[in-house]
């Protein structure tokens, strides 16, 4: 245990994470350290820090643009591109449509508590434009996607979940002149992390040493 080679490891992650990236770096982190632990919880961005705080989670695996001055120890991964995306035989499929247009359209929204949602809200805000209506409503970024698929709705979705969809036909693409979102992704620790048990270290050394993600179909 001193080691880092056993013991237990919680985590908390946001969906994107969750679904792409944690299932790619836990094989790694398990080849090495067979003898570890490991319980994975998902939710959205106000839950995941909720669970850190709380120290119901060891780290965090978070898309987060606001802290408000969290006691977090952040550790910038990367970046990911957000892009609208609409059904595939949608008229706006594959064209360049205004915010103040594409809002119009009944929106698959995050729950309250996503920071993909507020993303959304923020940009109808600096362009001063009205938020969209809620078409549907999930808790979940694997549902949303589904659901622009099977014919209904527009939203926000990360590139890294809906770029193989969209090569394949099976989702538009919506462009909106002047907007270009990216959004950072952050391993975080609570700030006694100098207090983190071995093994959290180890997890932490496979991310960093992690190559960047491969992008999987849905």
């Amino acid at each position: 245990m001193k080691e880092g080679t056993k013991g237990r490891l919680r985590l908390t992650s946001t969906f994107l994470p969750s679904h792409y990236l944690v299932p790619q770096w836990l094989p790694s982190f398990k080849q090495k350290h067979p003898q570890v632990e490991v319980d994975i919880r998902t939710g959205n961005s106000q839950k995941s820090i909720e669970r850190l705080l709380r120290c119901e989670a060891d780290l965090a695996i978070i898309t987060n643009e606001v802290w408000n001055d969290l006691p977090i120890q952040r550790i910038h991964l990367m970046d990911f591109r957000f892009w609208f995306i609409v059904p595939p035989t949608h008229p706006f499929a594959g064209r360049e449509i205004s915010l103040e247009e594409l809002v119009q359209e009944p929106f698959l929204l995050r729950e309250p508590g996503s920071s993909t949602r507020e993303k959304l809200f923020s940009l109808c805000r600096e362009h001063q434009v009205q938020p969209p209506q809620i078409g549907l409503q999930y808790h979940g970024l694997f549902e949303s996607i589904q659901s622009v698929r099977a014919g209904y709705g527009t939203m926000l979705a990360p590139e890294l979940a809906v770029r193989e969809l969209i090569s394949r036909g099976e989702v538009g693409q919506v462009t909106v002149p002047g907007i270009d979102i990216k959004r950072p992704l952050y391993l975080c620790l609570r700030m006694d992390a100098s207090r983190q048990r071995p093994v959290v270290a180890r997890f932490v050394e496979t991310v960093l040493d992690f190559s960047p993600p491969r992008l999987y179909p849905l």
